[in-house]
């Protein structure tokens, strides 16, 4: 039964994440520029658990459209500290490219659905550590899906969940719950230009 509800749980966000991806509705690239920022709350995997308590994160990310999506570039800040002496704290540092979508529903709300892959910089704080220790970068893959809503014109708040995962030798699983606002405005002709 269990297994039924996901199934459906899937096939709900995959029909969200792909929906109006008609001609009709492609966007105008690089037509408006967002500034997105959020809090997280960090809930690893029961092994990395085990070995470190997560902090409060944040996010900050740019967003434009582009044709049938947004295109994203960010960055995701995630402190760790240690649970025992012989682990060092660390501080995270998930810098990304990743590609999403929104879907307009009622009552002033949006689904929005986001892949993201990047680099997961672990920066530990143990002066004991050799430099080729103290730093460590994998490779980090993130779907987020959640909901929002617009405030007023340029402003939109949103709430989602996030799955990411680092390959790491043994691949770590982060749950992050997130919550924040963007700002969107028209992208300057200048800039417009460049990207185009």
């Amino acid at each position: 039964m269990l297994i039924y509800y996901k199934n459906i749980f899937r096939t709900v966000i995959l029909f969200l994440c792909f929906a109006n991806l008609s001609p009709v509705n492609c966007q105008e690239a690089f037509s408006s520029l967002s500034l997105g920022i959020n809090i997280l709350k960090n809930k690893p995997d029961k092994d990395f658990n085990n070995y470190w308590n997560s902090d409060l994160g944040i996010e900050g990310r740019f967003e434009t459209p582009f044709y049938f999506g947004d295109l994203q570039a960010g960055g995701i800040l995630l402190p760790f500290k240690s649970k025992n002496i012989n682990q060092p704290d660390f501080n995270s540092y998930f810098i990304f490219m990743g590609w999403g979508k929104k879907v307009n529903l009622p009552l002033k709300l949006f689904f929005f659905s986001t892949i993201k892959a990047g680099s997961f910089v672990m920066n530990f704080n143990l002066d004991s550590l050799g430099s080729t220790q103290k730093i460590e970068s994998e490779l980090g893959l993130g779907f987020k899906a959640g909901l929002g809503t617009h405030l007023f014109s340029p402003v939109q708040a949103f709430a989602g969940v996030e799955a990411l995962q680092v390959f790491t030798r043994h691949k770590i699983s982060f749950i992050l719950f997130s919550a924040g606002l963007t700002y969107s405005f028209a992208t300057p002709v200048w800039l417009k230009d460049f990207l185009e």
